[in-house]
Order: structure tokens, then sequence, then C-alpha cells
């Protein structure tokens, strides 16, 4: 229970974050290119791909496939946990600086839902 209002209150933190900076960019389209090219210095949007069940559903390169997965109501359930998936890897991602820790943090996390 103490672990799981842990990553909800880094979700939010995460969230509060990633709004500022949205608002200090005037342009989404900007933001976006910004955030690809610094993808695409570690490995690009295939780097997601493979660590991530579902995000192919949201490459930019696959127009077609993202729009029918963002828009068909069929795909709901599916985008819900992609939501769910992306939110937990970000409240991850911003809970340290230190991989190892990271770590430690998940593996407390998984012995908890146990």
């Amino acid at each position: 229970m103490v672990q799981q209002e842990q990553q909800r209150q880094n979700i939010e933190q995460f969230r509060e974050r990633v709004l500022e900076k949205i608002e200090k960019i005037d342009n989404s389209q900007e933001l976006l290119k910004t955030s690809l090219s610094q993808l695409s210095k570690v490995g690009g949007f295939d780097l997601l791909e493979v660590a991530i069940d579902g995000a192919q559903n949201l490459n930019p390169e696959r127009k077609a496939r993202k729009k029918i997965f963002l828009s068909e109501s069929s795909k709901k359930e599916e985008r819900d946990e992609l939501k769910k998936t992306l939110e937990l890897w970000a409240a991850v991602l911003s809970s340290s600086d230190d991989v190892m820790e990271m770590i430690e943090k998940c593996e407390q996390g998984s012995q908890v839902a146990e």
C-alpha cells in the first residue's frame, strides 16, 4: 500500500513536471520534434517499441496505425492499458537518476504486489 501510494505520488510529480515543460513550449509540434530528436540519440522509437508492449501503436512513422489506435473505440482497453504502463515507466524513470535504485524500487513494488 505504501509503495503504491509512492508510485502514485511519483506519477503525479512527473505529470506536473511535464505540464511545466509544455507550458514553456508554445508549439506542441516543437515539443514533439525536440523529444523525438532526444529519443533518436538513444535508439529512436524502436527502443520504446522493444521495451514497452503496445508502444508500436504510437510510433509517429506509422501514421495509419497510430490513427486507428487512437480513434477506434475497439482499442479503448488497449489505450488504457498502455497509458497505465507508460505512467509506471514515467514514475520509475523520474524516481531516481541511479539505475540500481530504480531496480530496487521496482523489486520492492513487485514484492508488495505479490
